[in-house]
């Protein structure tokens, strides 16, 4: 009797705004995120960027479909302006379900295209959209509803707005499980996340200089990220508890924001939190009551149960199958694959695979940097990133630029990575250039590790030769 309570609630209707308010929040998100991704469309995704014909790159089906296995920059051109219309359609709610479904996809093909300039804002936009495909959000706030292509709702099914619910709490909760190294619990880790050459901002460098306030910021991590599962789980008669989860993780990423450069990872769960606002809250924001939404518990957004045709349970228990395959990565890990290989490739395929190991369990104590010294065919030696790839360099600015996650991933000097970047930049000198042309290049890569709190940097920078890179056939 007790389970098929906990089942009747489970699919009890939602409030419509919610939903609505998520889409238009996301769809926000999505829109900035994908014009900032202008900035550098030929370089990160055609065939005469870093994913050239011979990068020999796998990508997942749906961007192959997108892109080809070497788009020119015309076809780029034309996959943005298909995505920006599709991302509008979404945030207006104008044949919302299709919209939906199209910006996932354009979503998805993005930024698998890519995978070195990705990080976890982008797999967290992704597996939001994935979740979104199931629910309804066009029932209110939408041009489908003020065109009369449908009629407005008072709520909307409610298990796949608690999956997705669920899903926000998870990323929150082995977020924090998984800080279990010795700086999260002294205090220190915000103290080294800070002063990352790659994702730091000039306030984290102040906050560096104050390690006591640092340490604050960094039990305050903790606590809001293990925090805001079961608060914001709280049934809503208690209604403070779950202001009090949002007001955390709010604060959490107002903190992240103003001290690092993480990409929209700070904006896309903000944006999330409008799929757990309450009716009485909505009604707070707008200063009026809908007319349409029926008085009841102000304090509760379901509604009585109504039936359910066997597709939809069918297609709900197959959305319970896909959560429990989520919790079951998140548990195991993503190097565990060969335990359970069939649910990884399923969560691959479907871009859900996910692990939020952020700054986890220790974050970076090291400063990495490059320089690249090279040969020209008459002799003269230049600064190869100043002159082809300046966005490599260190720079302390504000805006975030994916060139510093690629920076951040090319100090691991994987062979492939490097490898592709060292062909790159031979093509893009060479070919902007009507002088003498580059004949070879090294990259070198510097590091130094960070002082610990209170101490002043001994270390030297350190260095290697990380690649030795032949740009023209006659090079030796």
């Amino acid at each position: 009797m007790k389970a098929r309570a906990f089942l009747g609630r489970l699919i009890q209707p939602i409030d419509a705004r919610a939903p609505a308010l998520f889409r238009i929040a996301i769809g926000v998100v999505t829109a900035v995120d994908f014009a900032d991704r202008l900035r550098d469309a030929f370089t990160f995704y055609s065939s005469q960027g870093l994913l050239a014909p011979d990068a020999e790159l796998v990508n997942a089906p749906l961007s192959l479909l997108a892109f080809g296995s070497a788009p020119s920059p015309a076809r780029v051109v034309c996959f943005f302006i298909f995505g920006f219309v599709a991302i509008t359609c979404f945030t207006l709610g104008y044949r919302t379900r299709l919209a939906t479904v199209a910006t996932w996809a354009i979503v998805y093909a993005i930024q698998l295209r890519n995978r070195a300039i990705g990080d976890g804002g982008d797999t967290l936009l992704r597996v939001l959209l994935f979740w979104a495909l199931f629910i309804d959000l066009g029932g209110r706030f939408s041009l489908d509803v003020i065109w009369r292509r449908r009629p407005p709702q008072a709520t909307v099914p409610g298990l796949p707005v608690r999956l997705l619910r669920l899903q926000i709490a998870l990323v929150y909760l082995f977020a924090g499980l998984s800080k279990t190294g010795a700086s999260w619990l002294n205090g220190s880790a915000v103290y080294y996340a800070v002063q990352s050459v790659d994702f730091g901002r000039p306030f984290g460098s102040w906050l560096a200089a104050h390690p006591t306030l640092a340490r604050v910021f960094g039990f305050g991590t903790l606590a809001a990220e293990l925090g805001f599962a079961p608060l914001v789980s709280m049934p809503l008669r208690w209604p403070v508890f779950r202001a009090l989860g949002l007001t955390l993780g709010l604060g959490l990423h107002v903190g992240i924001a103003l001290t690092m450069r993480v990409g929209i990872f700070s904006w896309v769960l903000p944006a999330s939190y409008a799929i757990y606002l309450s009716p009485r809250w909505i009604d707070a924001l707008v200063r009026r009551r809908d007319a349409i939404v029926p008085s009841g518990d102000p304090f509760s957004d379901s509604r009585l149960p109504t039936p359910v045709s066997r597709s939809t349970a069918a297609l709900w228990a197959i959305l319970g199958l896909q959560m429990t395959a989520v919790v079951c990565q998140l548990v195991l890990g993503k190097d565990r694959g060969n335990w359970v290989p069939g649910v990884y490739a399923e969560l691959a395929a479907l871009g859900m695979s996910q692990g939020w190991t952020m700054f986890s369990p220790e974050p970076p104590k090291r400063l990495n940097r490059f320089s690249a010294t090279g040969t020209l065919t008459d002799g003269q030696s230049i600064d190869v990133l100043a002159a082809a790839a300046p966005m490599l360099l260190p720079a302390g600015g504000v805006v975030y630029s994916r060139w510093y996650k690629y920076r951040s991933d090319l100090a691991r000097t994987r062979h492939q990575d490097l490898a592709i970047f060292g062909r790159y930049i031979c093509r893009r000198y060479n070919d902007q250039t009507s002088g003498a042309k580059l004949r070879r290049f090294t990259l070198t890569l510097y590091w130094r590790d960070i002082p610990a709190p209170g101490s002043k940097a001994t270390s030297d920078w350190e260095h290697a030769n990380v690649l030795e890179q032949p740009c023209l056939a006659d090079s030796p």
